[in-house]
């Protein structure tokens, strides 16, 4: 039985054709091209969920409360601003320097409306010069800090485009303070965490069109200014205690439970009004949704 199995298999087709082995040199040089690629699709992702959201962070500002902050509307990086197996393949991939380089520009943000581009060097921020080098990343965080923190109104920015140098006076608008951040996972799922939204990549793809991905972010930041995860960790704390109070009980009769009721109480406890919580964020995501600009007709076939 052996012997014809192994006759069998001797016999089955084999590819016609060998790929030859590369040499170093050009894989090297073909690996650096995908990494490249790579951080560009990336990046692209990452800007088309903030293009999304933008009118929804803007024009939901009311319902955030006090949880809101000014926004210019563009990302600069330096080569610090990558893990070092990909500063090579990042400074390729979008001209870095020693200086801040403006990486990718929101649309209809304030940025884009002064005429601020990706690719854009920034010399100096707030009439403060950046410092070069290095420290660049670090400089230019604590020069757009001290802005946030002094709530003026309007700032400068000077920038380097085609050897010439470029000034902006620049309104900031207020947006909802919770950043949407894309996640490269392959994964058809999106989550809130009381402070950020997370939407992965499997999602960006399953979301037909820009309406169906902007009805999932809506859906995200209102468990986030609905305070659902917090409510969900205080209902946990609750039936933990309630559960320890048995625990406490089947102790004092002898009984050592390891701590189950405790668990069960909070397990049971954080599902409570959890499919309530998720109606009540698509409710009121509807209405970011429609403070935006965006059509609310398809949001139930989502």
């Amino acid at each position: 039985m052996l012997a014809a199995l192994a006759v069998s298999i001797a016999g089955c087709a084999a590819p016609v054709f060998k790929n030859s082995k590369p040499e170093s040199a050009a894989l090297a040089a073909e690996t650096r091209k995908q990494e490249v690629a790579l951080l560009r699709y990336r990046l692209s992702q990452s800007e088309r969920l903030r293009n999304i959201a933008y009118p929804i962070y803007h024009k939901g500002t009311a319902m955030c409360g006090e949880k809101v902050k000014p926004a210019i509307g563009f990302r600069a990086a330096t080569p610090q601003h990558f893990s070092e197996p990909e500063r090579e393949a990042a400074t390729e991939a979008f001209g870095l320097s020693s200086l801040p380089v403006v990486i990718d520009v929101t649309k209809r943000s304030p940025a884009a409306r002064a005429g601020v581009q990706a690719g854009d060097t920034i010399l100096e921020f707030d009439d403060e010069p950046i410092v070069s080098g290095e420290g660049a990343k670090k400089d230019f965080k604590k020069k757009v800090d001290a802005y946030a923190k002094s709530k003026s109104q309007v700032f400068s920015l000077a920038v380097r485009r085609a050897g010439k140098q470029i000034d902006f006076s620049i309104r900031p608008d207020i947006l909802c303070d919770y950043p949407v951040l894309y996640q490269p996972k392959e994964i058809v799922n999106a989550a809130a965490d009381g402070k950020l939204v997370f939407i992965a990549a499997g999602m960006m793809r399953f979301a037909d069109n820009d309406t169906e991905l902007a009805t999932v972010i809506a859906h995200e930041l209102a468990h986030n200014t609905m305070r659902h995860v917090q409510k969900r960790q205080t209902n946990q704390t609750a039936g933990a205690a309630a559960g320890l109070v048995l625990d406490v009980l089947a102790a004092i009769a002898g009984v050592n439970t390891q701590g189950a009721f405790s668990r069960a109480g909070g397990n049971i406890a954080g599902r409570t009004y959890s499919q309530e919580f998720e109606s009540e964020a698509d409710y009121v995501g509807l209405y970011y949704l429609a403070r935006a600009g965006y059509k609310i007709d398809g949001a139930a076939n989502l």
